[in-house]
Formats: C-alpha cells, sequence, structure tokens
C-alpha cells in the first residue's frame, strides 16, 4: 500500500480533537494513527503532499503549516511532539480557525493542487459545525470525518453536508482506529476533490473563493447560514464504519447503514 500515494500532489490538514474527554493514553493512540498515515506519503513538500495539523479544544491551535516541513521524517518528527491539552469540543470554532490560519496562500497553501481536511473527533460538538462546514466545501475544500466513541454519527453527516458519506469513517473505540488506515488512505489519495459549485445567486462573492476567511465572515448573511434555508440534501448510504447502533456494524469494516 505503500505505493498508493507515491505520486499524490495535494494540500492535507489535520484538525485533531483534544479535548479531556479523549485523555491522554487516548490522544498517545490518536497520535500513533496520525503517525501511521503520514508514513504512507513518501514525498513531502512543495513538489509532492503538504501536510498541516491543527489541535482543538475550547480554543484551537495551529501545530505546524503546510510548508513547514519538506520532507517526511520532519512531519513525523513533529506529530511525536504534539502535545494534549483538554478542554471543550468547539468542532464548529476548530474547522473555521484552519479554513481563516492554514487554508491561505500566505500560509503556504497551492492554490493548484486538491485540498483536503481530515477531522479527527470523539464527541459531539458545542458549537455549530454546520456554517464553518458549508464554507468549506464552498471554496473547494474535500472534507473527510474520522469519527470515535462518543462522535455524533448525525452531526458527523452534517459536516458532510449529508453528501459524500463515502468520506465518513467511525470506529467505537481508540483502539479500533489501525482497521480503518487503509480505507482511509485510498479515500485521501484516490477520492476525488470535491469541487465547490458555487451559483450566482448564493450570496457568496466568486471572486473571494481563495479567501476563505472572508467566506466565513459573510456566511451568516448568505442562503446557506442555515440548514433550514435549502432543501434537504439527499442521504447517500455511507462506505464507512458505522455507529455502535447499527445492527449489521462490525469493526473496522464498511457497513451498509450509519444511524
Amino acid at each position: 500500500m505503500a505505493q498508493i500515494c507515491s505520486k499524490f500532489r495535494a494540500d492535507i490538514v489535520f484538525l485533531v480533537d483534544d479535548s479531556s474527554s479523549i485523555g491522554l493514553g487516548n490522544f498517545i493512540k490518536l497520535k500513533d494513527f496520525l503517525f501511521r498515515i503520514v508514513s504512507y506519503f513518501p514525498k513531502i513538500g512543495p513538489e509532492g503532499t503538504q501536510i498541516a495539523v491543527a489541535q482543538y479544544s475550547d480554543e484551537p491551535r495551529t501545530e505546524f503549516q503546510l510548508n513547514q516541513y519538506r520532507d517526511r521524517n520532519g512531519v513525523l518528527k513533529a506529530l511525536k511532539s504534539l502535545r494534549y491539552m483538554g478542554g471543550n469540543t468547539k468542532t464548529g470554532r476548530g474547522i473555521s480557525y484552519v479554513l481563516k490560519e492554514i487554508f491561505q496562500a500566505s500560509k503556504g497553501m497551492r492554490p493548484t493542487v486538491p485540498r483536503t481536511l481530515v477531522l479527527l473527533t470523539d464527541g459531539r460538538s458545542q458549537d455549530d459545525v454546520v456554517p464553518p462546514a458549508q464554507v468549506a466545501h464552498v471554496v473547494g475544500i474535500r472534507m473527510i470525518v474520522v469519527g470515535i466513541s462518543g462522535a455524533d454519527p448525525e452531526e458527523l453527516r452534517s459536516v458532510l453536508l449529508n453528501q459524500n458519506l463515502h468520506n465518513l469513517f467511525y470506529v467505537s473505540t481508540f483502539d479500533d482506529l489501525p482497521q480503518i488506515i487503509r480505507e482511509l488512505i485510498e479515500i485521501i489519495c484516490f477520492g476525488s476533490p470535491q469541487l465547490g459549485v458555487v451559483s450566482e445567486h448564493s450570496g457568496f462573492d466568486l471572486n473571494a473563493a481563495d479567501k476563505p476567511g472572508l467566506l466565513f465572515e459573510d456566511a451568516e448573511r448568505s442562503p446557506f447560514s442555515g440548514p433550514s434555508s435549502a432543501p434537504p440534501l439527499p442521504i447517500q448510504t455511507p462506505q464507512g464504519p458505522c455507529d455502535p447502533r447499527c445492527p449489521e456494524r462490525r469493526e473496522g469494516k464498511k457497513s451498509s447503514t450509519l444511524l
């Protein structure tokens, strides 16, 4: 599987929940999971894949920017140094922060390559995830969501706007994370980039598509600002592991339902 991402060029940001519900022991398992994922990208840097990491609880913070490391060893070393903070779960704030502070050309983002945000969380957010998730989709950032343990399946789907649910994964414990690595790597490196198709009547400035910060500031004034302002989106059959309540659930494998 090491060859899967050998020629892949993209800007990938991992947004990592380090709230108090995780705990130090599980945070170490989460770091190991990230370490294994990054190991499948042999060419890291401006000519290959760029990787950034941000953590969030009450307040999000950047661990390293997209253009900070130019080889895999640099990223792996930085992952080992991640520190656990604890706090509340403000996932919406975390997504917004990544759009404003990391997915920016001034911070190393390349406008000509696919951009992917991988969210890892173990609980229900204490703020609204929908507005910043909508902005991410509008500006063409592909969202991939990994829910663990107490993560809310409905909220995870809302981060994806109930679209492209093959980008949604769930495991019941942190010990099960290694079981989804193969599928996750395939989705990251083979999944089609999600292009932001914006109607001229959407309320967003089409000329500001490379300025997520500006779009986020305008989100509350746009027709996308609330889930009730648009017709419901069709729910597709998910391809990732499902919620513990799912009767067909099998650990680390795909299931046909996600309740």
